[in-house]
């Protein structure tokens, strides 16, 4: 049985920004991909895109085409040394788990050399970071074929399995050499495994129930581990434990007598050698405790061996994934949980900056005497959010003592904001525009640079601000300082030398990632790192030691931002180096200050969330900083939202947003009945013999309304939603209940 599966249209020039590279659902059109004109850089479609800064897609028509409408991939003439041509699509692989999928596509070549070639390439990825199935026919490339009937097209296949953990599935067409390649009816579908041996089945199926009893309510150790051999092991990412430890561990909540747990495993596969059998599994676990509901899939490969008598038992039981799928709150829980956040949340009076500030004093106290304050947003485009933190940040210098501001952009662009503030040169407007990003070009966040800027005027003694940021997604600014500082404070030679490695960029674009380009860019920008460390003393002596700190970490800020660009780098790169960043700031810049950081939830969050496979800014900073860090959230319920619609439409635009799923955790919050309020967890930590109701909800995964940039307006009722424990990844929340869109310039 085949599984048809349907894909957007491919366009001409589709160059689309880092976020578009994340798997997008497929498309509910028709079956085979067409080609549409489009103007270049069109973004008729999301899915679709190049990832290689030198691929040229045009749009072809008429007989040339197979179908009279397609594509060609070519590069620049003459192609750079070891580069290459890519359109590709990513895909969400769980609609694909446990199937094996086939990518067909027609492509013919145009070339005079042995090496211009095409190479259809299929990928499915795994959690960690590990590959599963890959195929790119580097072993049967497709090579230009003039004498070939059709004028050369040809339709190519790449089938194979999908793992039942695969998170995500890549697909596209290269092109080396000085190939012009032209593309064509590319299809992509999944067929059901093939049928398994019915008594096999039957078998192993009777063995999985009595295993999901063991593992449910009233089921027993010694049921599971009756069907193990006693060598048997459980392993993971980074473990390997017996077998009965682990169940022992994982069946310790049923003791409590409010819990209740069920299991239900369904068999994806399975591989008979000999005596050993190889089962993939997918296991859906329910655990009800008395405040919440808690839902899980488990994906396993697990072996099993066939003793003399012909009895099966396990022998290894592999973890492929683990997933929550959130936690839910019962309508009689949430009334338990609301009745004591209203009681033990800080009602506040107002988010509008400038208004009295003793209903605060409960924040304040939470705080202490802690030296960073992060504060994190649950979208980048809510007024109400953005009105608040400047609250805060007056707060926290008036009452508290804070004086260096950091913002989630790039350094040194907003160099030019702190300038304004100290000094009243320039136009704020514009340096809030040279910080590049439309989520800070807003009224809100003028007039927190318009407060800094009055308060460092106003008479009197008192500290002075600073406005400064963490993060690296740009390099020409920094590289072009870097530039004028050697030429300034070098010698000619290193200048030269400065100059040549930073030509590698040239031509690079932030919005093309993942281009082999920016390996040899990054590594010839970390020499210029490497250079001024040497020369730093005579360096200091020339411009002294301040310019030349700033001059080394702009020199950083190029490498950064270009090694985040390179294919296979960690998605995790980006938060680590704005760790270092912070504690760069707070090490050299801003020795023995306060400091406020403002980013998005998911950058702050003081724990690494279990479904990414990767450090927060955050948590990286708590392990550095201790209790000298407080992290604040943000939750919201309904209202509109400023951002960049997904689709057919990416324009940036005011959405509305839906009220939250019941049982969620901002369905939770809304239901304290307050409409703006002050949560300090410390209370809440207690032991586990006596987690109050709110307790137990704070540290459960329930879903949040998170929006980053982003608005999908697809399903916005159930979508721009996030699992996360706020209690692990807080220290305190702050909750809006209803919100506005911010107010862009």
């Amino acid at each position: 049985m085949k599984l048809p599966i349907t894909l957007r249209p491919l366009l001409a020039l589709v160059l689309l920004p880092a976020l578009a590279a994340q798997p997008t659902p497929l498309a509910t059109t028709p079956s085979n991909l067409s080609f549409e004109e489009g103007a270049p850089g069109a973004n008729k479609s999301p899915g679709w895109y190049a990832n290689s800064a030198y691929t040229i897609l045009t749009v072809r028509r008429g007989d040339e085409c197979l179908k009279g409408g397609c594509v060609t991939i070519s590069q620049p003439d003459p192609p750079l040394p070891n580069a290459f041509g890519n359109v590709m699509q990513a895909v969400d692989a769980s609609a694909f788990a446990g199937k094996r999928i086939v990518y067909r596509v027609a492509v013919r070549v145009e070339g005079n050399q042995a090496t211009d070639i095409a190479l259809p390439w299929l990928r499915v990825d795994l959690p960690g970071g590990n590959t599963g199935f890959f195929d790119n026919m580097q072993d049967r490339p497709v090579r230009p074929n003039t004498t070939a009937p059709n004028k050369g097209w040809a339709v190519y296949e790449i089938a194979g399995p999908v793992d039942p953990a695969a998170k995500s599935i890549y697909f596209g067409v290269v092109a080396q050499g000085k190939a012009r390649v032209w593309v064509d009816e590319v299809s992509f579908a999944a067929e059901a495994p093939a049928e398994q041996d019915p008594q096999s089945h039957a078998l192993f199926t009777t063995l999985y129930q009595r295993l999901d009893a063991a593992q449910s309510s009233g089921g027993r150790l010694d049921d599971l581990l009756a069907l193990a051999l006693p060598t048997a092991t459980v392993k993971g990412d980074g473990f390997r434990v017996p077998l009965a430890d682990f169940f022992r561990q994982q069946l310790q909540p049923l003791d409590a007598p409010t819990t209740t747990q069920s299991a239900r495993t369904e068999l994806f596969s399975i591989t008979i050698t000999g005596d050993e059998a190889t089962v993939a599994t997918r296991i859906d676990a329910l655990l009800e405790a008395a405040h919440r509901t808690r839902r899980t899939r488990t994906t396993t490969r697990d072996l099993w061996q066939r003793s003399a008598t012909g009895e099966w038992k396990r022998k290894e039981v592999q973890i492929t994934s683990v997933q929550s799928l959130g936690d839910t709150v019962s309508s009689g829980a949430m009334r338990r949980i609301a009745d004591q956040l209203a009681t033990q949340a800080t009602p506040l009076t107002t988010a509008a900056p400038g208004a009295p500030s003793a209903d605060l004093a409960a924040f304040g106290q939470a705080v202490g005497d802690s030296r960073i304050v992060a504060l994190g947003e649950a979208s980048h485009g809510t007024r109400e959010i953005f009105q608040m933190k400047h609250r805060l940040l007056e707060y926290l210098v008036k009452e508290k003592g804070f004086t260096a501001f950091a913002i989630e952009a790039n350094w040194p662009e907003t160099l030019a904001v702190d300038r304004y503030i100290k000094t009243g040169e320039g136009d704020p407007r514009a340096a809030l525009q040279g910080m590049y990003f439309w989520t800070w070009q807003t009224e809100e966040v003028l007039a927190m640079v318009e407060w800094m800027r009055a308060f460092n005027q106003a008479p009197g003694p008192h500290p002075i601000l600073s406005f400064t940021s963490f993060d690296m997604q740009t390099w020409r600014v920094a590289a072009e300082r870097v530039a004028t500082f050697i030429k300034q404070h070098g010698s000619p030679q290193d200048a030269a030398a400065v100059a040549v490695a930073y030509q590698w960029s040239t031509g690079l674009s932030v919005n093309r990632p993942q281009d082999p380009a920016f390996v040899d860019a990054a590594e010839q920008a970390e020499r210029v790192t490497a250079l001024f460390t040497a020369r730093h003393a005579a360096l200091v002596r020339s411009a002294g030691a301040d310019a030349t700190r700033d001059a080394l970490q702009m020199t950083r800020i190029v490498a950064q931002s270009l090694r985040n660009r390179t294919p296979g780098q960690a998605p995790g790169y980006r938060d680590e180096r704005m760790a270092d960043n912070v504690a760069w700031l707070a090490r050299e810049v801003y020795p023995g200050q306060k400091i406020v950081l403002w980013a998005h939830n998911g950058h702050v969050a003081k724990e690494d969330d279990p479904e990414h496979q990767w450090r927060s800014m955050g948590a990286r900073l708590r392990a550095q900083f201790g209790r000298e860090m407080y992290v604040l959230g943000f939750a919201i319920h309904t209202g509109t939202v400023r951002a960049v619609g997904s689709g057919l439409s990416r324009a940036l635009a005011t959405h509305e947003i839906p009220p939250a799923p019941a049982g969620s955790g901002s369905a939770v919050l809304s239901a304290a009945g307050h409409p703006l309020f002050f949560l300090d967890f410390a209370p809440f930590r207690q032991p586990p013999g006596r987690v109050s109701p709110l307790g137990e909800f704070l540290d459960g995964r329930h879903e949040f309304r998170e929006i980053g940039a982003m608005w999908t307006v697809e399903n916005p009722a159930q979508a721009n939603l996030r699992r996360f424990a706020p209690g692990k990844h807080f220290d305190g929340l702050i909750f809006l209940e209803k919100t506005q869109a911010a107010r862009g310039l």
